[in-house]
């Protein structure tokens, strides 16, 4: 149905930062304050100095993350997006795959918060993700990967000495926390693991006891060192075994000291016993995290539409989409009819974020008129950048590229990807009018790291054309639920000009939006694909040559997308 209209300059001039002002905009809130912002593969933690040149470095150094150059304000905007405050300056996504610092919060410095493995995804305007450029002192990227190099999590690193409630004991050599499992047998795991540094059986209490000595509580139990036992028990009550002092160690660490002189240490990575040692080594190190979470929103910006739209003919009728795109987006559209024999093309023209104008262009070999029955036409929109299957894997991408055809000889390469593809398939379409003569896009040598395309005029025309701004869309073949809805199917077939049916590889829960284009140039003269008979199961698709040639086309190898909700 038819829509209506519509960072490595350390300690240098470090006092200056205490003096910046904390710049604060209306209507956003501040959720957490002075948190480390630490990266899940790296270990880094993202970082401030006085050259506002946000890098990473690693969260165990003695001069960070109690530092306040590294702890950072979580603030909640008005539209549900996060953006990150330090000393007076945001966090900022540039055009350039960079991330830097601003003054004052816009549109490139919200981001959204995507819930990972027990973590946070930084989704910047740009629908790439905060990345950490390496371990050590990295600069922070931008990525279209979704992977632990991507995931962040937040911690603050309270001072134990005067007691705390459900905190993290982490071990500085190993980085791993002390849990209690049901047996009552304290160990230890990797502080990062989804299913631990945020569970109850991982949240300890440090008590003051009030005699110099500290007690750690989780579950109504307490730990113990028990004198002639290595490993570390618990019971139900603070004795004097259980009794320990903070000593603090390097890098804002402390080590844990018995009642008999013996210190808590960590045994080795993984799933390990809680030991004593009459060494003090890294080992016995902890710090003491606080991991701390937020609450996500559902993504309103739209990232997708596609429809159905019917009684489109050779009039200009104008198409919103559901919702307003953040910027003008990759449009592909072709006739899901064939209810005029005449060959002709699907133009569009006047896109922007909230929609576009459509209607159906006859060529002229022939005759002169140009009159139209009326199609249904079918169109997909996507933001610019990659497509994610519900796993968050990229199966395919679109863009928006601009092509001057000087000649009809002359053919263009397309080999910058985003995305890793073994098979893809490629889709094109013209999003503009700027040049009067009728034409389409032609595609060839589809590889998996790149494809030729040309603006193909029919062949009564002169070939030479201006430029127009044209979307691509590159998906791989197979089936796909989409992460942001509805189920994408890519195949690809040999047609010729007679009507051949195309039977999807999954039956469709509704009737699909089709777009079909060939892949093959084995046929020299100018062609277009048409289709009709959509259901949920298959499309019926021919070739079409100009009205004026003689109705037969090679073999070509011809791209068929689906895509229903």
């Amino acid at each position: 149905m038819q829509r209506p209209s519509s960072v490595q300059m350390l300690i240098t001039s470090l006092f200056a930062l205490f003096f910046f002002a904390s710049s604060m905009v209306s209507a956003a809130t501040t959720v957490l304050d002075n948190v480390n912002i630490i990266n899940e593969k790296e270990k880094n933690a993202i970082i401030l100095l006085t050259g506002n040149d946000p890098e990473t470095f690693p969260y165990d150094q003695a001069y960070g993350l109690t530092n306040y150059w590294t702890k950072w304000d979580v603030i909640l905007n008005d539209d549900d997006t996060y953006s990150f405050h330090l000393n007076g300056k945001y966090l900022t996504a540039d055009s350039n795959d960079g991330i830097g610092v601003a003054s004052s919060i816009g549109t490139n410095e919200k981001f959204f918060l995507e819930t990972g493995n027990g973590s946070f995804y930084l989704r910047t305007w740009r629908h790439t993700y905060v990345g950490a450029g390496g371990s050590g002192w990295k600069d922070l990227v931008q990525s279209y990967e979704r992977t632990s190099n991507e995931e962040w999590l937040f911690y603050e690193r309270p001072d134990p000495t005067s007691g705390l409630d459900n905190v993290n004991m982490a071990n500085y050599l190993y980085k791993n926390i002390i849990i209690m499992l049901t047996g009552n047998d304290p160990e230890t795991f990797p502080y990062n693991q989804a299913y631990g540094a945020n569970n109850y059986w991982t949240k300890w209490d440090v008590i003051d006891n009030g005699d110099g000595t500290h007690s750690f509580h989780l579950n109504g139990k307490y730990l113990t060192a028990i004198s002639g036992v290595t490993d570390i028990a618990v019971v139900s009550s603070i004795t004097t075994e259980g009794k320990f002092t903070l000593e603090s160690g390097e890098y804002g660490t402390y080590a844990i000291k018995s009642s008999d002189g013996r210190y808590m240490a960590c045994e080795g990575t993984g799933w390990k016993d809680v030991i004593l040692t009459g060494t003090q080594s890294d080992a016995t190190l902890w710090y003491f995290m606080e991991r701390q979470s937020v609450s996500t929103f559902t993504d309103p910006m739209l990232f997708m539409d596609g429809d159905r739209i019917g009684s489109i003919d050779e009039t200009t009728t104008n198409i919103d989409f559901v919702s307003s795109f953040e910027s003008t987006p990759a449009i592909l559209a072709a006739m899901q009819t064939t209810s005029g024999t005449d060959p002709s093309d699907v133009r569009i023209k006047n896109a922007d974020i909230n929609g576009f104008d459509i209607f159906i262009q006859e060529e002229q070999s022939n005759d002169s008129e140009v009159i139209h029955n009326n199609e249904t036409i079918g169109f997909l929109a996507f933001e610019e950048g990659v497509i994610r299957n519900t796993s968050g894997t990229i199966i395919g991408e679109a863009g928006v590229i601009d092509v001057t055809q000087d000649s009809g000889g002359t053919w263009f390469t397309l080999d910058n990807f985003i995305g890793t593809y073994s098979d893809p398939v490629v889709i094109m379409t013209i999003n503009s009018q700027n040049g009067s003569h009728a034409g389409h896009m032609r595609i060839k040598n589809v590889n998996d790291d790149y494809f030729k395309y040309q603006l193909e005029e029919w062949d009564y025309l002169d070939g030479s054309h201006a430029t127009e701004s044209v979307s691509y869309l590159i998906v791989e073949k197979g089936v796909h639920s989409l992460e942001k809805g509805g189920v994408l199917q890519a195949q690809e077939q040999k047609l010729d000009h007679n009507w051949e049916t195309v039977t999807f590889a999954s039956t469709h829960s509704a009737t699909p939006v089709v777009l079909s284009q060939t892949q093959t140039t084995n046929g020299s003269a100018s062609v277009t694909t048409r289709q009709q008979s959509i259901s949920t199961n298959s499309v019926s698709v021919k070739l079409q040559e100009q009205e004026a040639d003689n109705g037969t086309h090679d073999d070509e190898w011809v791209a068929v997308v689906s895509w229903a909700n």
